[in-house]
């Protein structure tokens, strides 16, 4: 490793142990290798999305508040990929498959599918050494890791198809105490230490629960403002400022598209060609990836304003990289996409204030299916060869472009 990539590291991972409160929600929840490959085969169509719920004190109260105006700055040139030398941070148990990640504090959060026993677990790492602090059973697959204010850790876990338990956990940082609820569903939207927002089929519900390891009583609520639609699903959630965005589809997994909480008739995608994957918020916005029923895993970069309107910056959609993303995170100002290139690699760049910075690209060994950031570090995982099991987490510094 050269002297200024090992120093710049160095000073990343000093600076994501620190003791600053951790940002909401760092790192948007990642689909699982399994998921991806089960729904590859099981449906022609990509099952993702988001829903803007507006109006909602205890979600405007904890959400960031952010706007968009049009780049008028000219296309930035794409950067041809460059080979970025990576640190292990993180090895995995034997037969370890990583499902999720998110980072926070002084922690890296992975829930991870297991050919042995525990089948599913969630794990903390010191992202400043990789040490593992706690692993701790999860009695059903995962389908849902947040991290929220206060160093909170919420994790969603359902039998899906199969019988088992479902429920929702909110951890300590450490993992250490826990209280819980006794629903899981597909995903979860902490809106405080303490409470969260879960999607129910078609609409969404108030949860607060207990401090971790503390006794009480869960308090569930339907949130009146909170209808998304009477015939679709909600799979995901996602958040700007006081507005709460949901991806619903139906029964199949098909026509995925974004509808506003609140206002069902106002929605974005679900066609044949404009199938809504894999969506985050960022600055006053949502990315996402948007493809077709005869492409279903690949398709170009969108952004869309609170609205649902198509803002996406020119630069963006010159992008040959940028139209072949396969998922797409965010964490701070800063957008990583997983880009099906000959070669995989993730491609990133900063957006701030409506204005699209240098596109820079690492070129990773293997196709990215988790992905969480933390100051200047990004921590990767990679599934090689046609299996998508995952061995190691990675730490790249984040390109001085797309910071």
């Amino acid at each position: 490793m050269s002297t200024g990539i090992e120093s710049e590291l160095r000073a990343a991972f000093d600076e994501a142990s620190g003791t600053v409160a951790p940002r909401a929600n760092l790192a948007e929840l990642v689909r699982t290798a399994t998921r991806r490959r089960r729904r590859r085969l099981a449906v022609s169509a990509v099952t993702a999305g988001a829903l803007i719920l507006a109006g909602t004190g205890y979600a405007a109260a904890t959400l960031h508040r952010g706007g968009h105006r049009p780049s008028s700055r000219p296309a930035h040139q794409h950067r041809g990929p460059r080979l970025a030398r990576p640190v292990r941070i993180v090895t995995l148990p034997a037969g370890a498959d990583v499902q999720a990640m998110a980072a926070a504090g002084r922690y890296l959060y992975v829930t991870t599918d297991h050919s042995g026993e525990p089948p599913y677990a969630l794990a903390a790492y010191r992202l400043a050494t990789g040490r593992l602090v706690r692993r701790v059973s999860v009695p059903a697959e995962p389908s849902a890791l947040r991290t929220g204010p206060g160093g909170s850790v919420w994790l969603e876990f359902y039998a899906d198809q199969a019988s088992g338990p479902s429920g929702t956990w909110l951890l300590n940082a450490d993992l250490h105490l826990r209280s819980g609820y006794s629903a899981g569903l597909p995903d979860i939207l902490p809106t405080g230490a303490r409470s969260a927002l879960l999607p129910t089929q078609y609409g969404l519900t108030a949860l607060v629960l207990p401090p971790p390891g503390v006794p009480g009583q869960p308090v569930a609520s339907a949130d009146p403002e909170g209808k998304v639609d009477g015939r679709f699903a909600i799979t995901r959630l996602a958040a700007v400022g006081g507005t709460v965005v949901a991806q619903v589809t139906n029964g199949y997994g098909f026509h995925s598209h974004l509808v506003i909480a609140g206002r069902p008739k106002v929605s974005y995608g679900g066609g044949a060609d404009d199938q809504v994957g894999f969506v985050t918020a960022e600055a006053g916005g949502f990315w996402m990836t948007l493809s077709s029923d005869a492409s279903p895993s690949i398709g170009r970069l969108v952004r869309l304003d609170p609205g649902l309107h198509v803002v996406t910056p020119a630069a963006v959609r010159a992008s040959p990289a940028l139209r072949r993303a396969e998922q797409v995170w965010s964490a701070g100002s800063t957008v990583w996409v997983a880009s099906a290139t000959a070669r995989h690699s993730l491609v990133c760049f900063g957006y701030r204030g409506g204005v699209l910075g240098q596109v820079d690209t690492i070129r990773v060994a293997g196709e990215p299916v988790a992905l969480a950031a933390a100051g200047r570090v990004v921590y990767v995982s990679v599934a090689a060869g046609d299996s998508l099991v995952t061995s190691s987490i990675r730490a790249y510094a984040v390109p001085r472009a797309c910071r």
